[in-house]
C-alpha cells in the first residue's frame, strides 16, 4: 500500500542523529558547568544540596520520585483534557524537564568532582574549577545514557532518583533533613496523659 507521504520528513538516522545528541549534550554540560561556576561564588549550592539527597537519602527521594513519575503523567493527561488547562500542560512538561536537567548536572557536578580528585588531579596538581569538573562529569554522565541497554536502565533509574531529589532538597534551595526518629519507651508508666 502506497501512502502519499510528500510533505512528511523522516526521522533523522545516522549521523545526523548523533550530532543532534552530542550538540545537546555539550550544551547541557555547558550551560550546567556555567551554572556551577556561577553558583559556586554563592554561599547556597543547590547543585550539592541535589547531589546530597539523591546519594545519602536515596530511599525517600527514589520513593517520592517514583510517586512523581505515577502520579505526574496521569495528571498531565487529566488537564489536557479539559481545553482551558492545555497552556498549563505545556508549562508543567517545561518545569519537569527543567526539573531532570537540574538533577542530571548535579550528579554530573558530583561525578565530575570524583573523577576529578581520582584521576584529573593527580595528573595536572591542581584543583579543577568547578565548571570543569560539572561539564565533564555531565557529559560522562550522558555518555553512559547512551549506552543500548545498560544506559537506559540507568537513564530509568536515575530520572526516578533525581526527580524525588530535587523535591526533597525543595529545588536545592535547603538541604534535606529526614523527620526525627521517635524512640519508643518500653516502659508505659513514663507515658503521662495530657
Amino acid at each position: 500500500l502506497a501512502l502519499p507521504l510528500d510533505g512528511v520528513q523522516a526521522q533523522p538516522g545516522g549521523w545526523e542523529a548523533t550530532f543532534r545528541w552530542l550538540i545537546g549534550v555539550l550544551l547541557l554540560a555547558a550551560l550546567g558547568g556555567v551554572w556551577a561556576q556561577w553558583q559556586s561564588r554563592r554561599q547556597t549550592q543547590p547543585l550539592r544540596n541535589v547531589a546530597d539527597a539523591a546519594l545519602i537519602h536515596w530511599l525517600p527521594s527514589a520513593a517520592l520520585g517514583l510517586l512523581g513519575l505515577l502520579v505526574l503523567p496521569i495528571l498531565l493527561v487529566m488537564m489536557a483534557f479539559t481545553v482551558v488547562l492545555i497552556p498549563l500542560v505545556f508549562v508543567l512538561g517545561l518545569i519537569v524537564s527543567l526539573v531532570w536537567a537540574m538533577g542530571v548536572v548535579s550528579l554530573g557536578a558530583l561525578l565530575g568532582e570524583w573523577m576529578a580528585a581520582r584521576w584529573l588531579k593527580p595528573m595536572f596538581r591542581q584543583p579543577m574549577s568547578p565548571g570543569w569538573t560539572t561539564f565533564t562529569g555531565t557529559v560522562l554522565l550522558m555518555g553512559l545514557f547512551a549506552l543500548p541497554w545498560v544506559g537506559e536502565a540507568l537513564l530509568g533509574l536515575t530520572a526516578v532518583l533525581l526527580l524525588g531529589a530535587v523535591l526533597l532538597s525543595r529545588f536545592g534551595t535547603r538541604t534535606y533533613e529526614p523527620p526525627p526518629t521517635v524512640v519508643m519507651a518500653e516502659d508505659l508508666s513514663v507515658y503521662e496523659r495530657p
